[in-house]
């Protein structure tokens, strides 16, 4: 009875999501608290959102997930780290730094510009918010470091509800 509540309900995959999703936030927003106090609310989002979203599919998947959302955000902070250390925080250099992540995506045959390009994005809104300067070395490294945070996150816990569903036979249904 108590496995046909758990597999109805997906309450492993709820349960995964919402560790996941609690823990990647927190230590997301300590680490940049960390390294920037100005943007703790934006580092625990950006490790949040790449645990979430790398998460909740087959093993294999999420490992190709969690490379591709590593690749893509460190181009992503490359660009921008280049961008706005030569051409400061400004509407203009947050257009190059989107057009360069799509013209360097496409001419390596990567399908990561969204990636890239949130990223960029991302890193030039933190800039905005605040009313305080952040070099775009330390937004830059902050964003890649709270990314990989939340991709290990979701590996270690997927990983770990894996075992428990094995473990205990509770398999989900699709």
């Amino acid at each position: 009875m108590l496995k046909k509540i758990i597999r109805r309900f997906k309450l492993l995959t709820a349960l995964e999501a919402s560790v996941t999703a609690l823990i990647g936030f927190l230590l997301g927003a300590w680490i940049s608290h960390y390294l920037h106090a100005g943007s703790p609310l934006i580092g625990g989002l950006w490790a949040m959102i790449s645990a979430v979203i790398i998460g909740h599919v087959n093993y294999r998947e999420m490992l190709n997930n969690a490379k591709n959302r590593v690749l893509g955000t460190l181009i992503g902070v490359l660009i921008s780290w280049i961008v706005f250390s030569f051409m400061g925080y400004h509407d203009e250099s947050f257009f190059i730094g989107m057009l360069l992540s799509v013209m360097i995506c496409a001419f390596f045959k990567l399908s990561l510009y969204r990636l890239s390009c949130i990223t960029v994005a991302i890193i030039f809104a933190v800039s905005q918010v605040g009313g305080i300067y952040i070099s775009p070395w330390v937004n830059a490294s902050s964003r890649f470091l709270e990314s990989c945070v939340g991709v290990a996150i979701a590996l270690v816990l997927s990983g770990l509800i894996y075992f428990i569903r094995k473990r205990f036979d509770l398999t989900e249904p699709a």
